[in-house]
């Protein structure tokens, strides 16, 4: 017989709601988690009323969807803890907790030094028209780096157009704007294996020593036990740009 043991945010995403509901008058945040899901809650983050005008919608997940918005509104999102208990993975980043080291004494047994870059756009493509309906073309795009055009990465394309621009210059800003946003803030998958380290939970902070360059410093999104006394973990590493 084989046992496999599932994430407890998996049952709350099989339940729903059978009709549109609202919260209970006076409800607050952990209180409706708590409530939603079933599920005992550890509270990571101070406690808020349910924002006003929320609404639980009859659909596939909808419990789960319900919760993650109440997270959202808590400042992060749902996530199980080790004890099984439901808390919020606050969005801020905290202090690194523990230190990943290579070489004989060190800590790391294998290190993937890719990274995820789906939903990394490197061209923008903006298709406008001016005030007499003449089309307006303008593209900016990434030339330098590892996520440039020229780059083994290549091309990933998003179009974006808008009524409010009608020039060439607001074009030229627009797109430039747009690529910058999509290019800030993304972060990718590292998948780490170590020495298992009781001490680690997913949300903590960890720095990771690479063969070249300097450290990585992600949080722990997910983590499990593997062979022997080795663990696997998988940090979500922020892109710096420069």
């Amino acid at each position: 017989m084989s046992l496999t043991l599932e994430d407890r945010l998996i049952g709350v995403e099989r339940k729903g709601f059978r009709s549109e509901q609202n919260p209970p008058a006076g409800a607050t945040c952990w209180g409706e988690l708590q409530r939603l899901s079933g599920l005992q809650v550890v509270r990571s983050v101070a406690d808020k009323p349910v924002p006003s005008g929320t609404v639980y919608q009859a659909q596939q997940g909808g419990v789960l969807k319900a919760c993650e918005e109440i997270a959202d509104a808590l400042g992060g999102v749902p996530y199980i803890t080790p004890d099984g208990a439901l808390s919020v993975l606050p969005d801020a980043r905290g202090s690194v907790v523990a230190e990943l080291v290579l070489g004989d004494e060190g800590t790391i047994l294998d290190l993937t030094d890719t990274m995820e870059s789906e939903g990394i756009y490197n061209v923008v493509v903006g298709n406008f028209e001016d005030a007499d309906r003449n089309p307006i073309y303008a593209v900016a795009q990434v030339t330098t780096g590892p996520f440039a055009v020229s780059s083994p990465y290549g091309e990933y394309t998003r179009y974006y157009a808008s009524d409010f621009v009608k020039t060439k210059a607001a074009a030229d800003s627009a797109v430039k704007a747009v690529l910058s946003q999509a290019q800030k803030g993304q972060s990718y998958r590292v998948p780490v294996q170590c020495i298992v380290n009781p001490l680690i939970e997913d949300g903590d902070m960890v720095s990771v020593e690479r063969r070249i360059g300097d450290p990585l410093v992600g949080r722990v999104v997910s983590h499990s036990l593997g062979s022997s006394n080795l663990m696997n973990l998988e940090l979500d590493v922020v892109r710096e740009l420069v």
